[in-house]
C-alpha cells in the first residue's frame, strides 16, 4: 500500500507559430487615440500552428495531439469570448496617453525632434 501524493516529472516543449486571425474588424477610437476598441463583427478565421513534444525521461508520451488541440481550442474560445461584438479588445497605447510630467528622456527626445525638423526645413528651402 502506498500512501501520500505521487508526482510525475515530465518535459513539455510547446511551439506556437504562424498565428493569424482574419475577419471583418470594427475599429473605434477616442479623438486623441488614447483609447482604441477593436472587435470582430463575426467569428474570424484562426490559424495557429503548434508543435508539441511530451516526454518522461527518454519515453515519449502520447499527449501531443491532445495538448495541441486544447491550446488551439483555448485560443478560439478566448477570441469568441473577448473580441467578437459586442465584446471589444480595449487598447490604451502608452504613446497617446496624457503626460503628467516630463522626464529627461522626454526633453531630449523633443530637442532631437526640433533639430531634425530644422535640418529638414533647411534642406528643402530654396537657395
Amino acid at each position: 500500500m502506498v500512501e501520500g501524493l505521487q508526482y510525475l516529472q515530465f518535459t513539455l516543449m510547446l511551439r506556437l507559430y504562424d498565428f493569424r486571425v482574419s475577419g471583418r474588424l470594427k475599429f473605434r477610437a477616442s479623438p486623441d487615440l488614447s483609447t482604441i476598441a477593436l472587435s470582430f463583427v463575426t467569428l474570424p478565421t484562426l490559424r495557429l500552428k503548434t508543435q508539441c513534444q511530451v516526454s518522461w525521461g527518454t519515453v515519449a508520451l502520447p499527449l501531443q495531439t491532445y495538448i495541441e488541440t486544447v491550446v488551439q481550442d483555448e485560443f478560439q474560445r478566448w477570441i469568441r469570448d473577448n473580441v467578437i461584438a459586442p465584446h471589444e479588445l480595449m487598447l490604451n497605447p502608452s504613446s497617446f496617453q496624457p503626460k503628467t510630467g516630463l522626464s529627461d528622456a522626454d526633453v531630449q527626445k523633443a530637442i532631437r525632434a526640433v533639430a531634425l525638423a530644422r535640418e529638414l526645413s533647411q534642406a528643402r528651402a530654396p537657395g
